[in-house]
């Protein structure tokens, strides 16, 4: 399986069993996962998020199957220079937006501008619904979700864009209309036997596998996939196929 959806380091509010990359490696190659891309955990709330994006890549770059996931805070005003050095020193495979963290939405004029050279870097963008189940979230802490409305939205204005929306619940991600460069990942939607629900509503083509970890088990994920009551081609598709395709991976 290729997990779309790692973060790697530490976060206040959890204590996490795997915070560097080696240890993390190993834990998802035994719940069957042999590539992950990992965005740096304490990227979110640093106000530079270059610091441990790049401290966290400088781990992962000696580790086969980890690939770098850059954070962009679109609010800061080195945000462009800093993606594109980023992307000359790193294989990035995509970026990752936190609006609910960083203060700002996807329709504000400088969100324009990111897309519009995520598109030219030709790096998926992926928009984190949520951090943690907000029922768990720190009590003086209490970060709401962003909307599903918002991120479909934002894809729909930017059609050649490739846009994964993270995290999302199940009825958050089957009230969004499909649309052909809008993704989700499968980390917090839950119901029975998930992958054959989600597939009653969007093609397979648009659910990719991941696991929130460290944030949530990944060994529950992986049994999403694992014992999805859906044809085997769909399931091929959600573990990996469709990764390998949207951020041109190899097999």
């Amino acid at each position: 399986m290729i997990d779309v959806n790692v973060s790697l380091g530490r976060w206040p509010f959890q204590r996490f069993l795997f915070d560097a990359a080696r240890p993390l490696a190993r834990h998802l190659k035994s719940c069957g996962i042999r590539k992950a891309l990992v965005a740096s955990t304490e990227s979110v709330l640093y106000p530079d998020p270059d610091v441990y994006d790049e401290a966290c890549f400088e781990q992962i770059r000696a580790v086969p199957g980890l690939l770098p996931v850059k954070t962009v805070n679109p609010v800061l005003a080195t945000w462009r220079t800093s993606l594109c050095d980023f992307a000359d020193r790193y294989e990035l495979k995509a970026i990752r937006l936190y609006p609910n963290y960083h203060r700002y939405g996807l329709d504000d004029p400088m969100v324009n501008e990111l897309a519009k050279t995520a598109i030219k870097l030709k790096l998926p963008v992926m928009v984190a619904v949520r951090v943690e189940d907000e029922r768990q979230q720190y009590p003086l802490m209490q970060v709401p979700g962003v909307s599903l409305a918002a991120i479909a939205k934002f894809a729909a204005a930017h059609p050649r864009a490739r846009v994964i929306a993270l995290n999302g619940y199940f009825h958050e991600i089957i009230a969004v209309e499909e649309q052909r460069n809008l993704y989700f990942d499968i980390a917090f939607a839950e119901t029975t036997d998930t992958l054959r629900a989600l597939t009653e509503y969007m093609p397979a083509r648009h659910l990719l596998f991941g696991s929130q970890t460290p944030f949530l088990t990944t060994k529950a994920a992986a049994m999403k996939v694992e014992l999805a009551n859906i044809r085997p081609a769909g399931r091929e598709r959600i573990a990996e196929g469709n990764a390998v395709s949207l951020f041109r991976l190899d097999r």
